[in-house]
């Protein structure tokens, strides 16, 4: 039944055949026999079938020989050989209730299709039916025109069976692109082999002036149908066989081809349309796929054509066509991190051996350890590592050539964030961007000065993240500059931005690093569901595309949500697996945030002096687990842990040291956490002093820390006895912990509001991350069909997500969810 998935449609149309003939057409492999199959196997009747085939197609009454023969007496039915002799005497003989069913009836011998159309235009009134079903092409074309048969063409399936269709199993970027070439066709979702088979057949019986059109439409990327025309040199009738055929449609001036075909000529192909194209990318294009032969000049310009189009093939080529062997090498190493970014892991492990080592630099050698090793799975990162590929960008600028500075250092720029730098290592960075001559507001310049040097070029950065927001920027390591500067509101977008384009693009080893960038921007947030929804998912991919370092990091980012909700066992065993997992590698920038984690767990837990030992490791420059900057988002959860246990005395010496760095940072994350941190040292000597609007320009930005606030101005009205005035803050804080998935804090916002002699409800119907996602999306707007391409799921899996948010946000309709959203309080 697999097979008809998505055909409901069909079904219901071939339920009532009583004196009919339908005429079922379409491509090999959309699903005519299948359909045919079904309809035989559950009408109830008795059904005769056959079944063309091309080596019986020039013998008369062959088919219908076969048809008929346990039927009826076949010799006496067809010793006329007249076919409208045949056709009354087979009316005649037919018992009531008989279906007849002829599939690839194109290949028919002509007597027997005369016969069985003759014998479908008469069968109005009589309790006997007629389906055929024939593949696109001349031939079912010239048969049907003036038949009088009803024809019933059949289409792709939807991109929701499609998914649900598709051969399960298979990688993600495999499976996106069996969608994409599939097309919606059955018999391609299963077994694309079979499909392009079937294809190549159909292709070879052409004419071969439709063919060499064909072949020349694959390889251009306009559908300009004149062009095509002038590239050949032959005319638009040439095309109707092919059109015919369904392997093209022409609307106006642009021919597409209905699915990807082999080309046999390739070379020419590319050469014809490289004649005739004004374009001077596209004619390099078309040139560089035409030569036979090493040409550095057409290699040279080829290169060009790469980092505009930034795909592996056309690294690939300009490969090919180069006689250096550095050059080449070079252009190999592009093509595969390009093809790694794509998630294309067989195009790596294709074009890695071709690769010459030897011939590359120290830099480009290192580079092409980490791309075959999953960006730094089992490599060591150290601060020389790092030098070498600041060399080797700056020889690259004095050579005059800003980007490939900037792609030499573009695979390893995330680790000046993740790796303890030393002074060597940050005056290279410096001495860098000054040659550069580009100043904070240059996207590549703020991500170098972000992650390097933040305490020193923080506040220009800051200042240049509006503009950078403003212009969509898809680049996930643009987010992580933002994080390394404080920034949460425009990390948020920029992260958002680049998963959006990433999905879109299908550019699936990029789309885990995304998310991984995404969960973080939760982790600091400190909002469990964005941590869940994008870290789960990272993790997924991390494993198909081949990226350990990522899947730790990912990882790590869920023992975070486990920490958030209490979960304090599972948090930490996370955090130790990190460890044991980063340090033979040398990344012990990392430790920072397995610290981070730690320290939350245990915050949660109510253990602040354990959590405040955790913490306060971040801030400790001789210890492994400093950081400069993650520290920063650290400062509110270590006057909370301090408080907590005790240790405030200890926090107020940090304190002097934390307010000039403020002054010169400029670091959003280091004001929010500093304004928290005041507010609750006041709010421990006395409720009086404290005054909440005082807070309200800066925390609403920071939703967990203004929750944190709310909860402790609650909390000390509370042991003021002033229960009524605690109230509206306690709520307003469980209703926000909630919202994030931050259930510890939640659960401990609640328990002060009974304290206060209120009754609270808890119910265990809160949506989990997933469907808070969805529910999001879908009060958007967005169809079941537009949310599962963003979060891969099926339309199917969405809608049963949906079948339950409604009666947990209880409303019974998507128009509410909106609304919904805004107001449920599903805490208190």
């Amino acid at each position: 039944m697999s097979d008809l998935i998505g055909r409901d449609g069909e079904l219901e149309q071939l339920t009532a055949l009583t004196g009919q003939a339908v005429v079922l057409t379409g491509p090999p492999g959309i699903g005519k026999s299948a359909l045919l199959d079904h309809v035989a196997r559950t009408t109830g009747w008795r059904v005769l079938t056959v079944t063309g085939v091309p080596a019986e197609s020039q013998v008369s009454f062959a088919g219908l020989e076969r048809l008929l023969r346990t039927a009826m007496p076949v010799d006496d039915v067809l010793a006329g050989r007249d076919p409208y002799r045949v056709s009354l005497a087979v009316l005649d003989r037919l018992g009531a209730g008989t279906l007849l069913v002829a599939d690839d009836a194109q290949w028919l011998d002509e007597q027997s299709w005369q016969v069985l159309a003759y014998v479908g235009r008469r069968l109005a009134g009589a309790e006997l039916a007629l389906l055929m079903g024939m593949r696109d092409g001349a031939e079912t074309a010239r048969r049907l025109r003036g038949s009088g048969l009803r024809e019933m063409p059949i289409g792709p399936v939807t991109p929701e069976a499609a998914a649900l269709i598709v051969a399960p199993g298979r990688p993600e970027a495999e499976r996106a692109r069996v969608l994409a070439e599939a097309a919606g066709n059955p018999l391609g979702l299963r077994e694309p082999a079979r499909l392009a088979e079937a294809y190549r057949v159909i292709l070879a019986d052409l004419p071969p002036p439709a063919r060499r059109l064909l072949e020349v439409a694959a390889v251009d990327d306009r559908n300009d149908v004149d062009e095509i025309l002038r590239a050949t040199g032959l005319a638009a009738d040439d095309l109707q066989p092919a059109l015919d055929a369904r392997l093209a449609t022409l609307e106006g001036h642009t021919l597409r081809l209905t699915r990807p075909l082999e080309v046999a000529d390739r070379r020419g192909a590319h050469a014809a349309l490289a004649a005739v194209v004004d374009d001077p990318e596209r004619r390099t294009w078309h040139l560089a796929f035409a030569a036979t032969g090493p040409d550095d000049d057409l290699a040279a310009a080829m290169q060009r054509v790469a980092r505009v189009r930034g795909t592996a093939v056309a690294w690939e080529r300009a490969a090919e066509l180069t006689t250096d062997p550095g050059r080449r090498a070079y252009r190999y190493l592009r093509a595969v991190n390009t093809a790694f970014d794509a998630g294309e892991t067989r195009t790596v492990r294709r074009l890695s051996p071709l690769i010459d080592d030897r011939v590359l630099s120290r830099p480009e050698r290192l580079w092409l350890n980490w791309a075959n090793a999953g960006v730094g799975g089992d490599i060591e990162v150290t601060n020389i590592r790092l030098l070498t590929h600041l060399e080797a960008a700056e020889r690259s600028l004095a050579e005059g050539d800003l980007d490939d500075a900037f792609d030499v250092l573009n695979g390893v720029v995330l680790q000046l964030y993740l790796t303890p730098l030393t002074a060597e290592v940050r005056a290279a960075v410096v001495e860098f961007v000054q040659r550069t001559g580009l100043g904070a507001d240059h996207p590549r310049i703020a991500t170098l000065l972000a992650l390097a040097v933040p305490l020193e070029y923080g506040k220009q950065v800051v200042a240049a993240l509006p503009e950078f927001v403003a212009a969509p920027r898809p680049d996930y390591q643009l987010a992580w500059a933002a994080l390394a500067v404080g920034a949460l509101g425009p990390a948020k977008t920029l992260a958002a931005d680049a998963v959006t384009a990433s999905r879109s693009q299908r550019r699936i080893g990029l789309l885990t690093q995304t998310l991984v960038t995404e969960a973080w921007v939760g982790v600091f947030a400190k909002d469990a569901h964005l941590i869940e929804g994008a870290a789960g998912q990272a993790l997924r991919l991390a494993a198909e595309t081949g990226q350990p370092r990522w899947a730790i990091v990912a990882r790590l980012a869920q023992g975070m949500t486990a920490a958030l909700r209490g979960e304090q066992a599972l948090a930490e065993q996370i955090a130790d697996g990190a460890v044991r997992a980063l340090l033979p590698s040398g990344a012990h920038g990392m430790i920072c945030l397995c610290q981070f984690v730690r320290g939350h767990a245990a915050l949660a837990a109510g253990n602040g002096a354990a959590a405040f030992d955790h913490l306060l490791r971040l801030f400790d420059t001789g210890d492994i687990a400093y950081h400069p900057t993650v520290r920063f988002w650290a400062v509110g959860s270590l006057a909370e842990a301090a408080v907590m246990g005790g240790r405030t005395a200890r926090f107020e010496d940090l304190l002097p040291k934390l307010e000039a760095e403020e002054a010169a940072t400029g670091s959003p994350a280091l004001t929010r956490g500093l304004v928290y941190a005041r507010a609750l040292l006041r709010l421990q000597r006395s409720a009086d002093d404290y005054a909440p609007g005082d807070i309200a320009a800066v925390l609403p930005a920071h939703p967990f820390d203004k929750a944190r606030a709310d909860h402790a101005y609650g909390a000390a009205l509370r042991r003021d006895r002033q229960y009524v005035r605690a109230r509206p803050y306690l709520r307003a804080a469980a209703s926000l912990f909630e919202a994030l998935g931050t259930t510890a804090w939640a659960d401990r916002s609640r328990q002060e509001l009974r304290a206060t002699g209120e009754t609270v409800r808890r119910t265990d119907d809160r949506l989990t991350a997933q469907e808070a996602q969805i529910a999001a999306l879908a009060a958007q707007g967005l169809t079941n069909k537009e949310i599962g391409g963003r979060l891969f799921l099926s339309p199917r899996t969405v809608s049963t997500h949906l079948y339950r948010i409604f009666p947990k946000l209880g409303i019974t309709s998507r128009s509410e969810l909106g609304t919904a959203l805004e107001t449920n309080d599903q805490g208190v």
